[in-house]
Order: structure tokens, then C-alpha cells, then sequence
């Protein structure tokens, strides 16, 4: 009896041994989050579990196989209609392939990336009139200032980043007057509190000078390249544009970097990047000569001027 006992607790070891949970995050075309729960049965090469959009959350079931180093997974509905088909490539913590309609060639691109569950209690996206920005004012509310004056739609949201807790959005605005004004707006949020994310707040206050020694350097190199890529712009025309030659030199040499730098930012594609818009706030006449400064710091570089108990250091795990 012992022996039976004994026997039927291996089995069960071994099988729990032989099936791998796990949680991914990652984007179809990369900008619809979705969140995955894989159960990987090795022993039957049998896969199960389920996904769902950030956006809704709604879940839908996952069944599939190993095929190789391939996994086909089906997407079933609850009448059991297959609905969709991932075809995937697992590479260390990453998943790469495709998604895409049963009988359609047409194939959407998938990236996902091995994830704590912990994440998954604030994976799904709030409302706009949830996520409160640094002048406490809702998403919703500014977006609603930005009104297409001949639609009076609201600009149309774009999901940049949501992973680990943090949200990256932005919209496309414009406004007709005198001139066609235009622009793009950026928020990141921590979805623990559903608040908009303050750059200068996140950075060690020990590492902040060092900090802005970097972001320094890239912006005098991004100047310089701007100024040669005008190369058929005299001097004088230069002095023109910003009114005075001590403007002028002031403002191709980069002697300290303001705090407001931090106050635009967004997070893609494994990076963060400082953005400043028309960086000379010419007027619109002359804002050809003007220029977007962007600053790019990999979530590896970035760790390192990080508060310890920054949300963001999460971004290099």
C-alpha cells in the first residue's frame, strides 16, 4: 500500500514538474497589449491557458501544441469557435511570432515577454476618466480640450507601452486658426494608483546631476547635427531668427540643463525618451527652423539614476 502511496506521488511530481506555468506581456502589432497565461505540458507537448485584451479584459481561452520549437495555439471562443491562431517562437523569456484569423493569410505580428503575475491585478487598462493627471484633472478632461473643432471628436488615444504596472499613452492634436497648430501629447501613468508618473520624482537625487550631465551631452549633439542638417541657413539668418548674436551662440551651447526637461516623456520599444517640442519656440513664420529634441536611455542605462523604490526600475527586470 505504501508502495502504491508512494508510486502515485511521483507521478504527480513528475507531472506537476513536466507542466510550466507562465505569464507574458507583450503586444499584438505593437500597440494592442494583451496578457498571456501559458500552461506548457513538456511530457505531451500540449498547451493550455488563456489571454486578454488590456484594453477590455475580457478571457479567452488558449489550446495548442508544440511543434519543435514552434507553438500552434488556438484562440476558442465559449461556443468552442476557434477564433484565432497563434503561431509562436519561444527565444530565452520572449515569444515571438504571429496572430491571426482562422482561413486569413493575413498575419499580425506578436511579441510578448515572460512577466510576473503580479502584474496581472492592474493589467488591464482603466478609462480615461480614471487616470488622473499631475494637476489632478482626468485624461479624459484635458483630451476633451483638444476637440476636433470641424468633428468635435475627443484626439484618438495611442497605447505607446503597458507593462509591469506603467502605461505609456499619446495623442495627435490639431487646431485651425491664423495657422494650423498641431502636436502630440505624452502621459505615463502607474497603473497601481492610476496617477500620472513625474520623471523628476522617479530620479535619485544623488544621481541627478550626473543625470543631466548625459541628457547634456545628447542634446548638444542633437543641436549640433540639427545646425549642420541647415547648413544652407547663412549666420546672419541665424542671428535673425533668434534676434541677436548672444541668443544665438546661447542657444547652439548647452550649459545646463533645466528641470523642465523632465516634464515629457514616454516609454517604447525598450526605451525612454525625454522629448522637448520645438525645442527654440520659434514662431510659427520661422518653426521650420525649429527642432524636436529626443532623448533615448535604454531601461539599462536608465536603472542606474532610478530612486531604488522608483515604479519605473520594474522596466529593467
Amino acid at each position: 500500500m505504501k508502495k502504491i502511496a508512494l508510486i502515485l506521488v511521483i507521478l504527480v511530481v513528475t507531472k506537476w514538474n513536466n507542466c510550466n506555468a507562465q505569464s507574458y506581456e507583450g503586444y499584438i502589432q505593437e500597440n494592442i497589449p494583451i496578457w498571456v497565461d501559458i500552461n506548457l505540458d513538456v511530457l505531451n507537448n500540449t498547451i493550455s491557458g488563456s489571454y486578454f485584451y488590456k484594453k477590455n479584459g475580457s478571457s479567452i481561452n488558449l489550446f495548442g501544441k508544440t511543434n519543435g520549437n514552434t507553438w500552434i495555439i488556438e484562440e476558442k471562443s465559449k461556443e468552442n469557435i476557434i477564433t484565432g491562431i497563434f503561431t509562436l517562437v519561444p527565444s530565452g523569456n520572449s515569444l515571438k511570432g504571429f496572430w491571426n484569423k482562422p482561413n486569413s493569410k493575413k498575419q499580425l505580428k506578436v511579441n510578448l515577454i515572460q512577466t510576473d503575475s503580479k502584474y496581472k491585478q492592474t493589467a488591464i487598462i482603466p478609462k480615461n476618466n480614471q487616470l488622473m493627471l499631475l494637476d489632478n484633472a482626468s485624461l479624459l478632461y484635458e483630451m476633451n480640450e483638444y476637440k476636433n473643432q470641424t468633428t468635435n471628436k475627443i484626439p484618438k488615444l495611442e497605447i505607446l507601452f503597458a507593462q509591469k504596472n506603467i502605461l505609456s499613452v499619446s495623442y495627435y492634436w490639431e487646431y485651425m486658426s491664423a495657422y494650423l497648430s498641431s502636436g502630440t501629447i505624452y502621459h505615463v501613468f502607474n497603473l497601481s494608483n492610476k496617477k500620472e508618473i513625474a520623471l523628476i520624482n522617479e530620479i535619485d537625487s544623488n544621481r541627478l546631476n550626473e543625470f543631466k550631465a548625459k541628457i547634456r551631452e545628447r542634446i548638444q549633439s542633437a543641436l549640433s547635427i540639427h545646425k549642420k542638417d541647415y547648413n544652407d541657413v547663412t549666420e546672419e539668418e541665424w542671428i535673425n531668427a533668434f534676434g541677436d548674436r548672444e541668443t544665438y551662440n546661447n542657444a547652439f551651447s548647452v550649459n545646463e540643463v533645466p528641470e523642465t526637461i523632465f516634464d515629457t516623456f514616454y516609454i517604447k520599444e525598450g526605451k525612454l525618451v525625454i522629448y522637448k517640442d520645438h525645442y527654440f519656440e520659434f514662431p510659427h513664420a520661422i518653426q521650420n527652423l525649429d527642432t524636436h529634441i529626443n532623448i533615448q536611455f535604454s531601461f539599462d542605462e536608465l536603472k542606474k539614476y532610478l530612486k531604488e523604490q522608483s515604479v519605473l526600475t520594474a522596466l529593467k527586470d
